[in-house]
């Protein structure tokens, strides 16, 4: 079978930084099928390529290689991670990067990549994406076996759940789209426990107390909160960017609570 190995790095497409690392691989395995999944994550930004990751690679194929490359700490301490998760594989950095995919899987084997590497066994410290990642998913391509010890130490992001309980629940803005709209941490089956009483749902300057299905149920330039794609609670404006609307930013909290009695407040 054709191996088949995806791409998401905040590299972007301009320094040839991207077609260096196909170069490794392709000449690791020519038949290798590479796939671009995101180049423009914003630069050093691990919460939102983290993200990122979570949105995509479920929907890929068992056996399915996943380099991800956003990893402003290169060169210092942290480790190379090859991890197995569900049957997919991914590769990449120690520093939080595959949060929510480990956090959503139900099978997992961690493994921190060795040295020395054939054929670079000094890395540029400024570039593991081609030295050791690109390296090590085209070895595993090909269908040899990547050195590795193992581990359960993997580096895990703070805030991924929101907290709280009963009636008062804190989350968190954890992406902003393409189109600015402002995805929470809260997922969308939490609003089940509000089903008899009245509730709202407040962000900065935003107050909501209902829950619309689809962005053409307000009129234009009206705010809304609905469910979206990813299964969790997102705040948009209809035709606009809620982020640049309403001054919104990743890790604003937000907060589902009960209706107060003193609605004044809100």
């Amino acid at each position: 079978m054709q191996p088949m190995i995806t791409l998401m790095t905040d590299f972007g497409q301009a320094d040839g930084y991207v077609a260096a690392m196909k170069g490794v691989l392709l000449s690791s395995c020519p038949e290798a099928r590479i796939i671009d999944a995101a180049h423009d994550i914003p630069p050093g930004d691990i919460e939102a390529g983290a993200w990122v990751l979570r949105e995509y690679a479920r929907f890929y194929p068992e056996d399915t290689i996943h380099v991800c490359v956003v990893d402003p700490g290169v060169g210092s301490p942290r480790e190379a991670l090859l991890l197995e998760l569900d049957g997919q594989v991914f590769i990449g950095p120690d520093n939080g990067l595959f949060s929510w995919v480990i956090y959503g899987a139900s099978e997992q084997r961690i493994r921190v990549i060795d040295r020395p590497f054939d054929g670079a066994d000094s890395p540029s410290t400024t570039f593991h994406g081609r030295d050791i990642f690109a390296w090590a998913a085209g070895v595993l391509a090909r269908g040899s076996i990547v050195p590795g010890t193992e581990t359960s130490d993997a580096y895990m992001l703070k805030g991924l759940q929101p907290s709280g309980s009963g009636m008062h629940i804190q989350g968190r803005i954890v992406h902003i789209d393409h189109f600015g709209n402002c995805i929470t941490n809260l997922p969308c089956g939490m609003l089940g426990r509000f089903a008899e009483i009245s509730w709202k749902l407040r962000c900065g300057r935003l107050r909501f107390t209902h829950h619309n299905r689809t962005y053409s149920d307000v009129a234009p330039g009206e705010a809304l909160l609905l469910t979206g794609s990813h299964q969790m609670l997102e705040l948009a404006v209809n035709g606009s960017p809620a982020a640049l609307t309403y001054g919104i930013k990743c890790n604003d909290a937000v907060v589902l609570e009960q209706m107060e009695v003193d609605r004044e407040r809100f």
